[in-house]
């Protein structure tokens, strides 16, 4: 009896799946992630039930990091969301379903939050020392307003509020502004380098209010007609204009007649600022890495301020 093997044989991995497969097999993926995320949540609220009790009308914050930690999820990022509701109060509240779905419709894109991290050779007490030469000075000129979690060099996250823009401002303020980055929280960890210890910092922002916002400027830009695009536009004046003043101009325009293609532009321009955004706090973690390394002996060039002439400069940019 013969048998006989193919020329080639491939390994399970390398095996070759249609494009009509690998779309519905994408799909499922996310869905199967999602659903896998709501045990996590489900189970992580039933460990909490067992380790304090509801009678109380609250849980303890280690009962609720345990409790977490023994569903799968890191107690870093359940300490980040307990941070987030304490620094950002009423614009910490969870985006509708759809204002998530509408925001990445409009602004194309699923990003809710910004997060950078740099590895410097210097140990974290010099680094520190650095952010505090570096972040309140121009032309970032931040403002410590909190300090979460324990000291910084302990594992604590300090929380800081970014300058909104005005005429004459810098690039950094300006594009924070574009965004709606309110704050940024700041958290140190020492890493070991060899015979040395180095320090990691990370950088966090919250999008959420960004996308809150954004999905009612472009439902304004899309120029409904009549008077449900008065009410949509009315509603994104109310909620962008205090903030975002240049913004606010836009909306008329597009309620006026350009419609759809004003909505695509508005999308593809919060996109441009989101990356701007993260090329500035690149730019804000060399600094301190350069800080930190030769002791603040130089201050940092201060960049040129933007130039926003324009009032549909948020649109066509």
């Amino acid at each position: 009896m013969s048998s006989s093997l193919p020329e080639r044989s491939r390994s399970p991995g390398s095996e070759l799946i249609p494009d009509e497969r690998v779309h519905a097999a994408l799909r499922r993926a996310a869905q199967l992630q999602i659903e896998a995320l709501q045990r996590l949540e489900e189970q992580a609220a039933a460990r909490i039930e067992d380790h304090s009790g509801a009678e109380s009308g609250g849980f303890l914050r280690e009962h609720v990091e345990a409790a977490a930690a023994e569903a799968g999820i890191s107690p870093e990022y359940l300490r980040q969301a307990l941070l987030e509701q304490d620094a950002l109060g009423e614009h910490d509240a969870d985006l509708p379903p759809w204002v998530d779905r509408m925001g990445v419709r409009l602004l194309k894109t699923k990003q809710r939050s910004l997060e950078l991290s740099r590895t410097i050779d210097a140990e974290p007490a010099a680094v520190l020392e650095a952010m505090e030469r570096t972040l309140p000075a121009p032309p970032y000129g931040m403002t410590l307003v909190d300090s979460a979690g324990g000291l910084p060099l302990e594992g604590g996250v300090l929380v800081f509020q970014i300058p909104r823009y005005t005429m004459g401002g810098g690039s950094f303020s300006y594009n924070a502004t574009s965004v709606e980055l309110l704050q940024l929280h700041v958290s140190l960890r020492a890493v070991r380098q060899g015979e040395k210890i180095g320090c990691e910092v990370t950088l966090r922002g919250d999008l959420r209010t960004s996308t809150r916002r954004g999905v009612w400027l472009g439902l304004g830009l899309t120029g409904v007609g009549g008077v449900v695009g008065a009410v949509v536009s009315g509603a994104a004046v109310a909620a962008v204009g205090a903030i975002l003043p240049l913004a606010a101009a836009g909306i008329a325009v597009g309620a006026a007649g350009l419609g759809g293609a004003a909505a695509l532009g508005y999308g593809a321009s919060y996109r441009s600022y989101l990356r701007r955004m993260s090329a500035e706090l690149e730019t804000l973690l060399k600094v301190v890495d350069t800080s930190a390394r030769t002791g603040g002996a130089f201050r940092p060039t201060q960049p040129l301020p933007a130039s926003p002439a324009d009032p549909l400069n948020l649109i066509s940019g």
